[in-house]
């Protein structure tokens, strides 16, 4: 019993929920169609200088008709970029198959390759847009973020 109540006084530090390092959120895209010049916006409060990890999270429809998607994906404060960073995401691998977690619609987890160093604690943007030939992409059903103090 003894072991039973120390283990779930200990729980709670092992989980993210409480750091204050953590932004995660997530963004609908209406209709399922991503334009171009529609950036998604994601306001974080950063509360200490230091390196920033950032993680992208792209949920998509499987009928959708192309293999990749080319992101913009940029840190701002006060309106002026901090960092900027290209994402190059892969719907599916190299046999063809679906990657993401899901069966019909699919969460791809794609981690941005270098850490984001932040001289300033304060309210910061990150800003996410797709950078594709075409003006509309369809089938993305939602962005999300994740970013953390920690690696």
């Amino acid at each position: 019993m003894k072991r039973l109540l120390l283990f779930l006084l200990l729980l709670p530090g092992c989980s993210d929920a409480g750091r204050e390092d953590l932004h995660e959120a997530f963004r609908d895209i209406p209709g399922e169609q991503w334009d171009r010049d529609s950036v998604i916006a994601f306001p974080v409060e950063i509360p200490a200088a230091g390196p920033r990890y950032l993680t992208l999270y792209l949920r998509h429809v499987i009928d959708i008709d192309q293999a990749n998607l080319t992101c913009i994906v940029s840190l701002a404060r006060n309106g002026l970029p901090v960092a900027e960073e290209r994402a190059d995401i892969r719907f599916v691998d190299e046999r063809g198959r679906w990657r993401g977690k899901g069966s019909l619609l699919k969460t791809i987890t794609h981690p941005v390759t270098r850490p984001v160093e932040v001289d300033t604690p304060g309210h910061y943007t990150v800003q996410v847009q797709h950078w594709m030939k075409q003006k509309r992409v369809k089938a993305i059903t939602a962005i999300g973020i994740q970013l953390h103090g920690k690696e």
